[in-house]
């Protein structure tokens, strides 16, 4: 019977020696990190003077709640010099046009008016070539003569195909022109675009500044460090209100380069309390890209730094983990 009952003692111990060995696996497996509270400091980076104050020291607010609204005096500048700039660059590519057909008209007006004036020369040379031929005409009819053998004003027909040339390289010299105005014209209104282009960047850029001279709490929070009065002129990157989270939603946590843990972004994570009976199942939203030094959670300063990636958890909505609290972070293989 007693060896019966050292045997199960045996096998007991055995058990419990098992048990201790897996719980020490994972805790040595664990990450440990520390839930630490999210703090939104409210500055600006030119100076403001604070118009209203919706909240105070203390004050709970929610997701979308005015915190406070400032004014911007450089912003009002700003926006009148870039309307300025805009309208004058729009008159100058109204006057490019303009200026663009008036050569244009100016061109036809001195083309036609030289072309009129040679079509007249022709038309008198050709009234004079037909006048000869007339009176050559009716001298060999009277004569009796072949009134075929007529003779030729070589003079004459020479300047009449001279006129004629001189027409066409009118037109040519008409075709030409016009294009060299075109092109002219483009590149001159390509610049003033470029010019609208930038302008109306920067009047974007100033409705996003102007949007943001009223600014909201990003989460449920709790209102700290009030700093600054009604109508106070705040000088730039001044904290003038701090918020912090009600419910911590993000753990930090840092992944050690030994660890060989082959995680990944949208990974599943239990986030367990180190002093509690309490798991959480969160989800791995971001990855440190570089490697940093850090220490763990509670370990005294002369301990040697460790090195690795911060590793960011989202936690769900509703727990309740308290700011401070030690936890450990355990990967959930896929």
């Amino acid at each position: 019977m007693k060896s019966k009952l050292f045997y199960i003692a045996i096998v007991l111990i055995a058990i419990l020696l098992l048990v201790f060995s897996l719980s020490s696996m994972e805790s040595s497996e664990a990450i440990m990190a520390e839930v630490e509270s999210q703090k939104t400091a409210i500055s600006f980076g030119k100076p403001v003077q604070i118009r209203a104050l919706h909240v105070t020291d203390g004050q709970k607010v929610k997701t979308g709640q005015v915190l406070l609204e400032v004014s911007r005096p450089d912003l009002i500048l700003d926006r009148e010099r870039l309307e300025n700039d805009r309208q004058r660059e729009l008159a100058s590519r109204k006057k490019q046009v303009s200026e663009h057909k008036s050569k244009l008209t100016l061109l036809d007006i001195d083309v036609n008016g030289k072309i009129k004036r040679l079509q007249s020369q022709i038309a008198q040379l050709q009234a004079e070539i037909r006048a000869d031929k007339n009176t050559y005409s009716s001298l060999l009819a009277l004569a009796g003569a072949d009134s075929s053998q007529l003779p030729v004003n070589e003079e004459r027909n020479i300047r009449l195909a001279s006129l004629e040339n001189d027409i066409q390289s009118l037109e040519k010299y008409r075709t030409s022109e016009r294009r060299r105005l075109n092109v002219i014209l483009e590149e001159n209104l390509s610049t003033i675009d470029l010019e609208l282009n930038i302008i109306e960047r920067e009047m974007a850029t100033l409705k996003l500044e102007e949007a943001s001279l009223k600014q909201v709490a990003p989460f449920d929070g709790t209102v700290s460090n009030v700093n600054s009065q009604l109508l106070e002129l705040v000088p730039p990157y001044q904290t003038i209100l701090s918020l912090f989270e009600e419910r911590p939603s993000t753990i930090k946590a840092h992944l050690n380069l030994e660890s060989g843990y082959g995680v990944e972004v949208g990974q599943r994570v239990n986030v367990e309390s180190a002093a509690r009976t309490y798991t959480v199942e969160g989800e791995i939203v971001e990855i440190g890209s570089r490697i940093i030094s850090y220490r763990e959670p509670g370990s005294p300063l002369s301990t040697p730094p460790l090195y690795g990636r911060e590793l960011f958890v989202k936690l769900p909505p509703d727990n309740t983990f308290l700011y401070g609290e030690q936890v450990y972070v355990f990967i959930i293989e896929k």
